[in-house]
């Protein structure tokens, strides 16, 4: 949990080339919902692997959304303003 956060969501996704296989799904108590793609949790390679998020992963709840045509797409748009990154990542402390 990082300062602010009031829920988060962990979903596994196909293993790519560099062993990414989750998303986290972060939630703010300012509205922020930040998405970060990483080694999965459970991977020894999860504390040094990389990890992607800002552009990448707005761009990937941004599909996400897109996907959802239940949502109609002014809602979509309220939501989707609401994608950020909090940068909390890099100041996480990881042995290289």
């Amino acid at each position: 949990m990082f300062p602010g956060q009031i829920a988060g969501i962990i979903k596994k996704i196909p293993k790519n080339e560099e062993g990414v296989s989750e998303y986290h799904i972060r939630f703010y108590n300012d509205g922020t919902i930040e998405c970060e793609l990483e080694v999965g949790q459970w991977s020894l390679k999860h504390w040094t692997g990389p990890r992607h998020y800002g552009e990448e992963g707005k761009g990937l709840l941004t599909r996400l959304l897109e996907s959802l045509p239940e949502i109609p797409k002014d809602k979509q748009e309220s939501i989707g303003k609401l994608f950020g990154s909090k940068g909390f990542t890099d100041k996480v402390v990881r042995p290289s």
